[in-house]
């Protein structure tokens, strides 16, 4: 897409600050994503099994909602057929 070998890319992203392109890749995402401190509640010592379930059941909801929602449709396809195409997983 950029039309440009991945030595300009990587060379690029070191000149911005990362390591490589990964590197950037894993920040550009962290952005988009809420902390998870945020997206649950703490288990308390106090609380009951219902309780517990509806906090572990609430967090795991969530953290799937927040990763549909960041989700790249290219991106999970390209994974997909590298699992097709291997002749071990």
């Amino acid at each position: 897409l950029a039309d440009c070998g991945e030595a300009t890319i990587f060379r690029f992203c070191k000149r911005i600050g990362y390591e490589g392109y990964q590197a950037m890749k894993i920040a550009l995402a962290a952005d988009l994503v809420t902390p998870i401190e945020a997206m649950h509640e703490e288990v308390e010592p106090t609380d009951n099994v219902a309780t517990i379930a509806r906090k572990v059941f609430t967090f795991n909801s969530e953290t799937l909602q927040e990763t549909l929602r960041v989700l790249d449709e290219q991106s999970l396809q390209a994974a997909v057929d590298a699992f097709v195409a291997a002749e071990r997983i």
